[in-house]
């Protein structure tokens, strides 16, 4: 079976940003910057970063009830439990299939978001959309192991067999969504929406237990992580405990968090005002631009998205990682995708896009954390 030609452009797009994240930014930072993490560490050990050997430790050890180990239990399952089945595979090492496994799907998601942006838009607009995506400043996190990458492709799936009817299909990429970061909750409303809004002969054929594991799956994924949250702590939400003592974070009014952010922009510190300053700042309002802008000119399900999607970030207590979460904000990409056809805005936002990129690739790799 031939690759079709149309492919083509996202999958480069996808695999060059995945050459610059993996090759050229290590390059550069040790050659240029004579990054001293890079000569002792490596390139994998020196990108495995801030919350990275976490869900590596995970993957290889699983969840534990004793120790600093046990405040990992804010992180979900799904990825550690694909890295472990990687691992598998013969010379491989937990490290290794952390990677792969990041790689696969932040290929993948190029080729799916490419497809569910084709349901609507043309060619220069979803080719643009795929590139705004992989040349975002937080991008590299796509290839490191993190799960980002995983969840994006769970959000896209689902998102694309929703649009063309398959609700199991669907709803069983979101059950999976869920039990990979609790942001994947946003998927529940959507599927209400497709359901009610745009479906009106699946709700007419559908059986009553069809329906009901379309409404329902979703959850499964959740309820399994709060299982292992009752299983290993004897607490269902021990998680929001263990989120509160090690990250002094949680859910709380979108206010004192936005007045942190601001604070942190006069730190003399040029990482922490770059990053728990100007960094979260500028996501929130990127996250709240998108809400509004797929009110107005989106599908109903990408607003309905949009909106949970900011409502669960922007009520966590302490803005920490705003930028690398937007990755997974895919109706923002679209919005870019649009108003990159726009010669001068495309310019200036792919510039200052990848300078961006490269100031905080850079910085991440030297002080091995970053947003």
């Amino acid at each position: 079976m031939k690759f079709p030609k149309e492919l083509f452009i996202p999958v480069s797009i996808s695999f060059l940003s995945l050459v610059f994240s993996l090759v050229i930014l290590p390059f550069i930072s040790l050659n240029l910057f004579h990054n001293p993490r890079i000569a002792e560490l490596g390139v994998l050990e020196a990108w495995t970063i801030w919350d990275a050997p976490h869900y590596l430790d995970l993957a290889d050890s699983w969840y534990k009830s004793t120790g600093d180990d046990a405040f990992w239990i804010v992180f979900l399952p799904l990825f550690p439990i694909l890295v472990a089945v990687a691992d598998f595979i013969p010379f491989f090492s937990i490290l290794n299939s952390g990677f792969l496994i990041a790689a696969i799907c932040a290929l993948a998601s190029s080729v799916v978001f490419y497809k569910l942006l084709r349901l609507d838009e043309n060619t220069i607009v979803s080719r643009f959309s795929v590139l705004s995506l992989f040349v975002f400043p937080t991008s590299f996190f796509l290839f490191l192991p993190y799960p980002e990458s995983v969840f994006l492709l769970l959000i896209l799936l689902s998102f694309l067999n929703l649009r063309k009817g398959n609700f199991l299909i669907g709803s069983v990429f979101a059950m999976l969504a869920t039990a990979t970061k609790i942001a994947g909750l946003a998927l529940i409303p959507v599927i209400f929406t497709e359901l009610i809004l745009h479906h009106v002969k699946f709700q007419k054929k559908a059986k009553f237990i069809n329906a009901f594991l379309v409404l329902n799956l979703p959850i499964l994924g959740f309820l399994f992580y709060l299982y292992i949250n009752y299983s290993t702590f004897g607490d269902i939400l021990y998680f929001l405990q263990a989120q509160n003592q090690n990250w002094n974070t949680g859910f709380a009014p979108v206010v004192p968090a936005f007045k942190q952010a601001i604070s942190f922009t006069s730190d003399p510190e040029f990482e922490s005002a770059i990053y728990l300053g100007f960094g979260q700042m500028a996501a929130f309002i990127m996250s709240l631009v998108t809400v509004i802008y797929s009110y107005f000119k989106l599908r109903r399900s990408y607003f309905v998205f949009s909106l949970a999607f900011f409502l669960i970030y922007a009520s966590m207590s302490f803005w920490l990682s705003f930028p690398r979460y937007l990755l997974s904000l895919f109706p923002l990409f679209i919005m870019l995708g649009r108003l990159s056809q726009n010669k001068v805005f495309r310019g200036l936002w792919v510039f200052l896009s990848i300078i961006l990129l490269f100031v905080f690739g850079t910085i991440a790799l030297e002080h091995g954390s970053v947003l």
